[in-house]
């Protein structure tokens, strides 16, 4: 797990568990009026303590995960308080034919990982022609098999769960990587706000309150 810290001595902490395959890059453009965190690349369920000391040592914290991160942030931070919790495109059963990526397409993305596969993953995740060349701007700084563990980290644990600790949901309505029905399947019982767009999100806002503050 990489954790990449951005602080600027403020006591309002925002965390964001970022999605397969990312890096910090993929949100650069988003500012935010206090300290920021964001964890990535992971293939384990360990929240190194000296982080997990951090967190807590703020007096307000909020949370946002997107993708694999809104199953990753749970199993990681379920023992942490947070003001706020937002899951973004993305389920506690991540892979899973009814509430997740259907199995055969995830494994059929990790058995034919390479280059080619990569980009047509982005395109989709994008979904827009405009928000995926914005995108490949700052691509993740990512090497291949880097992704490819992270993915087979999640494979492997694909039927470990993860208790619901969210207080909204924020689900695209043409999602092409997480299929949007699935998410809404999953999320019957917690606060949904539903959003135009695909996958990646993060270009319809300029600001982390922003997300925050849907449906306050």
């Amino acid at each position: 797990m990489k954790a990449l810290w951005r602080r600027n001595g403020h006591q309002n902490l925002l965390v964001f568990c970022n999605g397969w395959g990312m890096d910090a890059g993929v949100v650069e453009h988003l500012t935010f009026a206090g300290d920021l965190l964001i964890l990535s690349d992971f293939t384990d369920f360990i929240l190194p303590p000296d982080v997990e000391a951090a967190i807590k040592g703020y007096a307000r914290r909020n949370l946002i995960s997107w993708s694999m991160g809104v199953w990753m942030a749970a199993r990681l931070m379920y023992n942490i308080d947070y003001e706020r919790k937002i899951a973004v495109n993305g389920t506690l059963k991540p892979v899973d034919d009814d509430f997740g990526i259907p199995e055969v397409l995830f494994r059929g993305t990790l058995q034919h990982f390479d280059e080619k596969s990569r980009l047509g993953f982005y395109r989709r995740m994008c979904g827009r022609q405009d928000i995926l060349k914005n995108f490949l701007l700052q691509p993740p700084a990512r090497k291949l098999e880097d992704q490819r563990q992270e993915l087979e980290f999640y494979w492997a644990h694909r039927r470990d769960e993860a208790e619901n600790f969210y207080d909204l949901a924020v689900v695209a309505r043409k999602d092409r990587i997480m299929p949007t029905v699935n998410q809404l399947r999953f999320w019957q019982g917690t606060p949904v706000h539903e959003m135009e767009g695909g996958h990646y999100p993060f270009f319809s806002f300029s600001r982390w309150e922003e997300l925050l503050n849907l449906q306050r």
